[in-house]
């Protein structure tokens, strides 16, 4: 089946919270970043600058990512995650990829994340694309409590 990736629609919002929330309660708590974040992603990424996107396999949304505007050099990528019925088709690598291409076309010199430990495919899996562990800057953390990882992309 193929697949597309779609910049955010009104309509696939709760498909971002409901993909986003499953893969954070499963190994950690939801905290009040991730509520404000996931209820209302148009008002705290896209209307910061930033963009949400969406991965559909024919019209189901498989997967969503988006990245966040830090300042006028670095995005973050936020909230990347791939429905389980989805997984082994690539499909997070696709997301990232297509979603750090995007920071990159706004001028974006590097493309930070944040993530857990125990998220050990999802390290791997940017490790593959390009990301390097680094210490990053204290107006680039989040503050969440799962966030032990920090990962950037130099373009």
């Amino acid at each position: 089946m193929t697949h597309r990736i779609l910049s955010y629609e009104p309509h696939y919002a709760a498909d971002f919270m409901r993909l986003n929330s499953a893969w954070i309660e499963q190994f950690y708590q939801l905290e009040e970043e991730d509520r404000r974040f996931l209820a209302d992603p148009k008002r705290y990424i896209i209307d910061t600058g930033g963009m949400v996107f969406f991965l559909l396999e024919g019209d189901q949304v498989a997967g969503t990512c988006g990245v966040m505007k830090m300042d006028d050099d670095t995005y973050e990528l936020v909230r990347m995650a791939v429905d389980p019925a989805f997984r082994g088709k690539a499909y997070g690598e696709k997301l990232v990829q297509h979603a750090c291409l995007w920071a990159k076309e706004r001028g974006a010199a590097q493309v930070i994340l944040e993530t857990g430990s125990v998220l050990k495919p999802a390290i791997k899996l940017y490790e593959r694309i390009g990301f390097e562990h680094y210490e990053p800057k204290p107006q680039h953390r989040s503050g969440l409590a799962r966030a032990d990882v920090f990962m950037q992309l130099t373009a």
